[in-house]
Parts: structure tokens; sequence; C-alpha cells
């Protein structure tokens, strides 16, 4: 599966102000800025599982950027509007998170959007930045009407991306992923709210670590790799779960732990094979050529990738399966 460009969002408080640009223009490079009106839908689950999970996915017409647009803490997916419902990547890509449940219009926002770009002497943009003012509507019963801010780097080099991502934390703006955390429009700054309990400190690693798992699912499902990433979350997930026994309930924490461990078996199988095939190959490759007989290397290639493709397809099923929705659910 193909994705789109990496795109990093951020939630905004009323009152925020945009920080100054101007000093990161190059010489003879400009300040570009522009307003558009947007009209889309968004879309979403009836328990609102993407909201939860600091995603937004939607269809927008009429613009440059015409098209389906899922967005979130490391995810960026792009696709174009064709059919009437939700592309088949899309839906295929975020199965684990709406665990299997329907995606439908939840609302119609009308959103301002004011493009800044900082272009080079050739006119090529070296960092894209939006900011939204939305107004949503929401579809159905109840209905209602909901103001949301929000600041996007569309395009960006990377020194320049990361100059400007701390700008926008430095501003008060905060990713997606922390909103339902912070549901008030005043984000803490560095200093305030310290964790004081121990609840207080593994609360937001476990949050961490599971943001990493669901992160590593929509990578995965979009083709991309994120098994040792995803691996290495679960682990830390366990760790606390063995560590701090006595902070939860004794059954759910050991009920979640066996599913993390069947989880983490099933990418443990892709990611040794994979090991185990770089380092093989390595080893018949500083072998002299004369004590090598027959084609060795493709050998192994081709024996260690039938070997991936039944783990990859395991792996696949299990993606798909009841036990893991109701992993990610728990």
């Amino acid at each position: 599966m193909a994705g789109g460009s990496v795109r990093q969002s951020f939630d905004l408080p009323d009152d925020w102000n945009l920080p100054e640009l101007t000093d990161l223009v190059p010489a003879d490079g400009a300040l570009v800025v522009e307003t558009q009106l947007l009209e889309c839908s968004d879309f979403d689950t009836a328990r609102h599982d993407l909201r939860g999970h600091g995603l937004h996915l939607r269809r927008q017409s009429g613009v440059a950027d015409a098209g389906w647009h899922l967005t979130g803490p490391s995810t960026a997916i792009d696709q174009p509007l064709a059919g009437r419902g939700v592309p088949p990547l899309l839906r295929a890509v975020l199965l684990g998170v709406r665990g299997g449940s329907a995606l439908t219009a939840v609302a119609r926002t009308r959103t301002e959007r004011v493009l800044h770009r900082i272009v080079d002497a050739d006119g090529a943009a070296l960092l894209e930045l939006a900011v939204d003012d939305s107004t949503a509507t929401a579809v159905g019963e109840p209905a209602g009407t909901s103001r949301s801010r929000q600041v996007s780097i569309r395009v960006g080099r990377k020194q320049l991306r990361r100059q400007v991502v701390h700008r926008l934390e430095a501003s008060g703006a905060w990713p997606p992923a922390l909103a339902a955390q912070h549901p008030t429009d005043e984000h803490p700054s560095a200093g305030e709210r310290r964790p004081t309990s121990l609840a207080g400190l593994l609360t937001p690693y476990l949050t961490a670590q599971y943001g990493a798992i669901v992160a590593g699912d929509l990578n995965l499902r979009a083709g991309r790799a994120a098994v040792h990433e995803t691996r290495i979350a679960t682990r830390r997930y366990r760790t606390v779960l063995h560590e701090f026994a006595p902070r939860f309930v004794a059954e759910r924490a050991l009920a979640l732990d066996q599913a993390l461990s069947w989880y983490a078996d099933l990418l443990g199988a892709a990611r040794d094979l994979e090991i185990v095939r770089a380092h093989l190959s390595a080893a018949a490759d500083a072998l002299a050529p004369e004590l090598v007989l027959g084609p060795v290397a493709a050998r192994i290639d081709e024996s260690a990738a039938a070997a991936l493709t039944q783990a990859q397809e395991q792996l696949d099923r299990a993606l798909r399966s009841r036990r893991y929705f109701a992993l990610l659910a728990e």
C-alpha cells in the first residue's frame, strides 16, 4: 500500500498566535500568505474511534488539495476523490483503529485556511504551514456546532521543520494525541502539571507506548516498515504491567499481558527472519569465492523470502482478527 507525504498537525487554543516566521526566509526568498475557504465532510465510527486516537479523516472537494485526507500523529495518507464511499486503502489502514466498525459522515465542516509558504528565490516551497479555523456541524442526532483550530506542517525541509515544530510547541500548540488529556483551551506549559504520584508517571508512559502501537498498526497496514518499533512498544508496555503489577486489576492485567505477548510473538517472527536473512547473506558474501558452490545467496534469499511471506501472512490475519481488535480496545 502506498502512503502520502509526512504531515505534522497540532491543535491550538482559541487565543493562539502564529510564531514569527520571517527570520526563516532565505535571502532572495519570500513568505507568501494565501487564504482559502474549504468545505469538507468528517468521517468516523459511531463510537468516534478515530477522534479518540487523534486521527482525522476528511473528504475535501473544490480546492487544490481536494481528496481524502487521513491525518494524525506521525500519520498522513492522501487519496484522490473516486467513487462515493471511503477509499479501500483508507478503510484497510483504519481497520484496527475502528475495530471493524463502519465509517460514516459525522460532521460537515467549513474551514478558513491561511497558508504560509516560505519559498526560495526560484519559488520552490521550503516550508508550507496551514492554519485552519473550522466550524463543524454534526450530522444526525444530536445536532450541534463546534469550532476548532489546528496548524499543520504540510511541506518542510528537515532542519526548517524542526525549528518550526519547536516554535509551535513553545507557542502553545500540541499534538492531537494529547488533546484528550488536555480538553480545555489552556495547554500546560513546561513546568506545570508535573506528576505527583506513581500513577501520574505511569499513565503518560503507557499512553506513549499505546500511541506507538497504534502508529505501528497504521503503518503496517499501509505497507510501511514498523515491526521493530511496534514490538519495542509492546515490550515496554508489558514491562510496566509486570514491574508495577499491584497498580493494576490483576485479572485484566494478566489478560492484557497475554494478548500483548501473542501480538509480540507474531511481530517477532517477521522481525527475526529479517535479521537471520541479513546475517546469512552477509556471511555468504564474506566467504572466499572458491568456497561457495552454486547460487548460495539466491537460495538463502529464496528460502528466507518464503518464510517471511508466511510470517507476514500470519501477521496480516492477526491484524484482521477479533482477538487483535479486542487487544487494541483494552
